[in-house]
């Protein structure tokens, strides 16, 4: 693991310093995946380490399919981005990125479709951060809309959320939901 970080923080910094993704910097971005995956989920696969070169040529696919406009900030960035004590309160969650005042998260699907597991998936980044603040985001920041962006076909889904959320019910709901993480994890709220 120590070898993996030391490696892509290496290849962070040149590309720091020269603005190219290469193969070193993508094998880098892969290896770190997997260890998120242990991270998260303690179980380590026995092929860790290990980098299949389709792999590296099919991101590297996705990243040239990327417009950066999409994601350029004017003030905010997080990556992986958790929500105080309201990522406790359910067990552990964070989105993929939050730029400015959009919660991202990032599919990569081989069909070109909202399912509705990822609508909820982004209700939910709401309710957690409504409960518990995005860390890294100033209090006064507040989210307005919510996103998809579905790599493999470079299409950004962006809802508002005042098209989907009642405010005058939404209140309500953010208890009941507390109450039910807590009985759910038997985490106090």
């Amino acid at each position: 693991a120590c070898n993996i970080l030391s490696k892509a923080e290496e290849n962070h910094s040149a590309f720091l310093e020269t603005g190219g993704i290469n193969d070193e910097l993508i094998k880098s971005t892969l290896l770190l995946a997997q260890l998120d995956l242990v991270f998260r989920t303690g179980i380590v696969d026995q092929n860790i380490g290990a980098i299949d070169n389709k792999d590296v040529q099919d991101l590297r696919n996705l990243i040239s399919l990327v417009d950066p406009e999409t994601f350029e900030a004017n003030e905010i960035c997080l990556l992986n981005p958790t929500f105080g004590t309201a990522s406790i309160l359910v067990g552990g969650a964070d989105a993929d990125l939050v730029v400015d005042d959009v919660i991202i998260e990032i599919k990569t699907q081989r069909k070109l479709e909202l399912r509705r597991d990822s609508f909820n998936q982004l209700i939910g980044y709401y309710v957690l951060y409504r409960i518990g603040g995005i860390d890294g985001m100033p209090p006064k920041r507040q989210i307005k809309s919510l996103g998809i962006y579905f790599s493999r076909y470079s299409y950004f889904y962006v809802v508002n959320v005042q098209d989907i959320i009642d405010k005058n019910t939404f209140p309500r709901f953010l208890d009941w939901f507390k109450e039910r993480a807590s009985q759910q994890y038997g985490l106090p709220i």
